[in-house]
């Protein structure tokens, strides 16, 4: 134990997803192209006509384990999260991609201290002042914000369960 950190638990969470564990994907290489077919490769330097699962079989059935573990979890917290490999590819190029950046600027801030979220001025503008309903992007934010709470409520149950 370090000093100063007397009744205070450490919390880290794993990634599901490792571009380098699944394929040899890292900052400075581009990682196994096999691989990368077999697992779907959604980041944006994979083109998704490459995409194979036979290409690697151990790959394909380990991305497939992990996707299933992924709809599961998202069952329980109540979300349909309908993930198909071959439609969609990996999830984790989603997290890494821009969109995954570009759904955020629209989620309402929340204070770690409080589980309600401050209204996103910049989603309110754009729903105000689009002639429709953006509501694609309504769904993506709603469905970020369901994450980011599922995290928190998990963090908070670990944290309370050590007190």
């Amino acid at each position: 134990m370090t000093p100063g950190s007397e009744g205070r638990r450490i919390v880290r969470l794993r990634s599901l997803y490792s571009c380098e564990e699944l394929c040899s994907k890292t900052r400075e290489s581009p990682g196994d192209p096999k691989s990368r077919a077999a697992a779907r490769c959604s980041l944006p330097d994979f083109d998704p006509e490459q995409w194979d699962p036979s290409a690697d079989a151990y790959v394909a059935e380990e991305a497939e384990r992990r996707a299933a573990e992924l709809s599961g979890t998202a069952a329980r917290q109540g979300i349909d999260l309908n993930l198909d490999l071959d439609r969609d590819g990996c999830p984790w190029g989603w997290a890494l991609s821009r969109f995954a950046s570009s759904v955020e600027c629209y989620v309402g801030r929340r204070d770690d201290k409080s589980p309600v979220r401050a209204q996103n001025l910049r989603l309110l503008r754009r729903v105000l002042r689009d002639d429709e309903e953006p509501t694609e992007l309504l769904a993506a934010v709603e469905l970020y914000e369901a994450y980011e709470d599922g995290a928190y409520a998990l963090f908070r149950e670990i944290k309370n369960s050590g007190s």
